[in-house]
């Protein structure tokens, strides 16, 4: 079943065991999707959108992970 939140800064898209989360900027986005493995989570894709301009976001994935994490929670308090 396909479940949408939106949270003012991001929607959130869950579905099965993924989710896509995009965080909504005045002139584009950042998606995140993430997938679900047993206990494990990971960055399956990242990629931006800025006025019709885009690409996908490379790199460590640990790393990526670690840095939208520290920023949710960030945010969050």
């Amino acid at each position: 079943m396909k479940t949408i939140v939106n949270f003012g800064l991001m929607d959130v898209i869950s579905e099965d065991n993924k989710d896509v989360i995009n965080f909504n900027l005045s002139s584009g986005k950042v998606t995140f999707i993430l997938a679900y493995k047993g206990e494990e989570i990971y960055i399956e894709r990242a990629y931006w959108r800025h006025l019709n301009y885009g690409g996908a976001i490379e790199g460590d994935q640990a790393k990526l992970w670690k840095i939208f994490n520290k920023k949710i929670k960030n945010k969050l308090n």
